[in-house]
């Protein structure tokens, strides 16, 4: 292994033994060799240990952590135990394609001082449909600044990103409290600092063969406990309306786990932002009719953003806006 590797891939794992090894193979494949691939242990149970120790090659270094920390301040632990001059991200589930880092390294490297970020398409297996998931149409749709449940943002994933070092001292690491949307914060951070650029090629695996709330990025009860953190961090840099949907999907998560009171003080900063929000009145009114009256207008809302984006999906499978995402059905 070169002394100074210009890359510096990041890979926390927790209790993830029987797909961490794909996930190593894959970036210890890569065709660009000059690279350390970081394996954070955090605190798995497994056989996570055995799994690392199947690999010989002298590239890969590995950090056992005592105690469960979650992957943000994993991801930290492996950045200041880094020391190439790119940072790039692995998740222990999902697969580089062989050439990943090749591309993004190639357009780093002749990208102007400006440029900080690389992001990449990918190829994402769902159960039941196979989604590419890029092009430019889609990328020039990007704005971290929106509310992050409006729309698909997945090509903030981490696994897309190759950025500079310097970016990352200038802007700080990973927020440690925040418990899913790590890696959309700090975006939002970076794209303050610097130009992203899009390679509209598909360059890794993301496999989500798990139930849609299974993981962090959907799941309700994390995000409770992220987005007061967002708001906090960003809601001065932020549009009226984008603050606004961020405290009122705070006050519907609240309300669906039966606490009123506090939904209805985020739906009144819902309102004070936005005091046209038709959703927000409808919860504030429901509110004081009781739970039940709350949780019907919690469905009748879901439906129509479900019937909306059954809509949307149809348009997007569209040979007119293939830009965005492209649909591979399995055969």
């Amino acid at each position: 292994m070169s002394a100074s590797p210009l890359v510096s891939v990041i890979l926390p794992t927790h209790n993830r033994s029987p797909l961490l090894g794909r996930a190593i193979d894959s970036v210890l494949r890569q065709s660009y060799g000059n690279l350390e691939l970081i394996v954070v242990d955090d605190a798995s149970t497994d056989a996570t240990p055995e799994v690392v120790k199947g690999f010989s090659d002298p590239r890969l270094r590995y950090v056992r952590l005592d105690r469960n920390v979650r992957a943000a301040a994993a991801r930290n632990v492996g950045i200041r135990a880094s020391s190439g001059e790119f940072i790039a991200f692995q998740d222990d589930d999902d697969e580089w394609l062989p050439n990943k880092l090749e591309r993004q390294v190639a357009a780093l490297v002749a990208a102007p001082k400006e440029v900080g970020l690389i992001l990449c398409g990918f190829r994402r297996v769902e159960p039941n449909i196979v989604w590419h998931v890029g092009g430019q149409g889609y990328v020039r749709r990007v704005d971290f600044s929106r509310y992050f449940g409006d729309g698909d943002f997945s090509l903030i994933s981490t696994p897309n990103w190759l950025v500079r070092r310097s970016v990352l001292e200038q802007v700080g690491l990973f927020d440690e409290r925040l418990r899913s949307l790590d890696d959309w914060e700090l975006g939002l951070r970076v794209l303050q600092a610097c130009r992203l650029q899009h390679l509209d090629e598909e360059l890794w695996i993301q496999y989500q063969l798990r139930p849609a709330n299974a993981g962090m990025a959907w799941n309700e009860s994390l995000m409770l406990h992220d987005y007061p953190i967002l708001l906090e961090k960003h809601a001065s840099r932020w549009s009226r309306s984008t603050v606004a949907q961020y405290c009122f999907h705070t006050a519907r998560m609240h309300a669906m786990q039966g606490r009123l009171s506090d939904s209805r003080a985020w739906i009144a900063r819902s309102l004070k932002a936005n005091p046209l929000g038709l959703k927000a009145w409808s919860f504030l009114f429901a509110s004081y009719a009781g739970d039940g009256a709350t949780r019907l207008v919690t469905r009748a809302w879901n439906a129509l953003a479900r019937a909306r984006r059954r809509i949307v999906g149809l348009v997007y499978e569209h040979p007119a806006y293939r830009g965005r995402y492209e649909v591979r059905r399995p055969n």
